[in-house]
């Protein structure tokens, strides 16, 4: 995991719940009831997370999240 600022489409990320804006950043696996039946949870998609400093409240992204400078 790393730690800092960072943005997602050209805008920068600020928790929507305490307006801080440094955050951990991790991915999480999107599993599916199907994939899962047939043990193929390794092939279903995974999204970015960004988990506030703050406050631990967790966002969701489809795209990365790119640091800022």
């Amino acid at each position: 995991m790393k730690s800092d600022r960072f943005e997602v489409n050209g805008v920068e990320l600020k928790c929507i719940h305490c307006g801080f804006q440094q955050f951990d950043l991790g991915s999480a696996q999107l599993n599916t009831a199907t994939m899962s039946l047939l043990n193929l949870d390794w092939a279903n998609e995974s999204a970015a997370i960004a988990c506030c400093k703050r406050c631990s409240f967790i966002m969701w992204f489809a795209g990365s999240p790119e640091k800022i400078y």
